[in-house]
């Protein structure tokens, strides 16, 4: 969920194309954009600008919280950004800028499900085209059925 002119924008990413005409009323303004194009153009050395939202987390190996999923902080945050944007075939170019955020759910017959993503904003250079497809199609990390781990990219320049 984002939010553009001061309105809710819900984006979506599907392997198919949606149908729109299912969507409740209210919806008029849905949109549908294939990936096709961006991923036709992308090609190692490109600049590109990126976001994503990530729920970073860790499973600590010992003490009270062993074994459960906690939210790591900014700096930590960073150093996890750094090591999947490598995995996704992304050379970090700037420092990248995070903002947090909290999102709370439920999960049938469970408690109360809350997550603490950071938005993640910078510049790349692109190192891996196919690493890069295939992390736009799949996205990355384990909150995406939230909303999480979407990557957005748009090209800026060729070097």
């Amino acid at each position: 969920l984002d939010v553009i002119n001061k309105r809710p924008v819900l984006l979506a990413q599907a392997s198919v194309r949606p149908n729109l005409s299912a969507l409740p009323k209210g919806y008029e303004d849905a949109e549908f954009t294939s990936l096709i194009p961006l991923i036709a153009i992308i090609k190692e050395g490109l600049i590109i600008r990126y976001r994503i939202k990530a729920n970073a987390t860790k499973r600590p190996k010992s003490g009270p919280m062993e074994g459960k999923r906690i939210a790591l902080g900014a700096d930590d945050t960073k150093l996890w950004w750094t090591e999947r944007a490598l995995d996704a075939g992304l050379l970090l170019v700037d420092e990248p800028t995070l903002v947090s955020d909290t999102l709370i759910g439920a999960l049938p017959e469970k408690n109360r499900l809350t997550l603490r993503p950071w938005q993640i904003d910078g510049v790349a250079s692109i190192a891996d085209d196919t690493k890069l497809t295939a992390t736009l199609q799949a996205g990355i990390g384990r909150g995406r059925a939230y909303g999480c781990g979407m990557l957005s990219v748009a090209v800026l320049r060729t070097r």
